[in-house]
This record gives C-alpha cells, structure tokens and sequence, in this order.
C-alpha cells in the first residue's frame, strides 16, 4: 500500500497460513445440568474435529466459549494449547473439560461453542 492506495490484485487468491474449524450453538433452553452440557460439548467437538480429518490437518489449540442467560449475562471465552496435536475428538474432549470446569460459574447456560485452531498437516 503507497499513498493509501492498495495495488493487490483482487483476483488474486488468499491462501491462510493456518486454518481455524469451529462450531456454536444457541441452546433451545436453559442448561444447569453440566453433565448435559458436557454431552453437547461432545457433540460439537466431534462435528469439528470430523471437518480436521475431512481437510487431514490436525490443530494445537482448544477454544471454548460458554454464553449464559439473559438474566445472569456474561459468560467466558477461554482457550488452552494442547500437549499434543490432534484432531480425535477423545484426545481433544478432556482440555475442552478442563476449560469448562475451571472457568464455568455454574449458571444457567444459553449458548456454547468450541474451535480448534492452529493447525498443520
């Protein structure tokens, strides 16, 4: 960029260095059960990290992001880096644990989503 003009081509294809594969959910209800929440972390962790080995690459970060109702608001979004890359849901499963049970406050739960990222070949 010279002189604020940008003289990229914007036919030319962007290929990121790292790809991120994620996936989030509105909940249809509250949740206080956390067994229950665990369960639906299961499920979109294992919808993730289906498209890692649908793209044979496997990621070195967890990332979890907890929504909480309307009345209490809030809710956190942490992420932690793996001891070892993967891209199986049961390798992946017990870091996303870690995070919930460490930053969850036990309120009601609205929504919830979990990405892996930083991923390589």
């Amino acid at each position: 960029m010279f002189n604020g003009i940008d003289y990229n081509r914007i036919s030319d294809v962007y290929i990121p260095s790292s790809l991120s594969f994620g996936k989030s959910q509105i909940l249809s209800r509250h949740y206080t059960n956390r067994k229950e929440v665990e369960l639906l972390l299961f499920k979109l962790l294992d919808d993730v990290c289906f498209g890692l080995r649908m793209h044979q690459v496997v990621a070195k970060i967890v990332h979890l992001s907890i929504g909480y109702s309307k009345q209490t608001g809030g809710g956190f979004s942490r992420q932690k880096r793996m001891g070892q890359d993967s891209n199986l849901s049961q390798d992946i499963f017990p870091y996303s644990l870690t995070i919930l049970h460490t930053f969850d406050s036990g309120m009601l739960i609205r929504s919830i989503g979990i990405s892996l990222s930083n991923t390589s070949i």
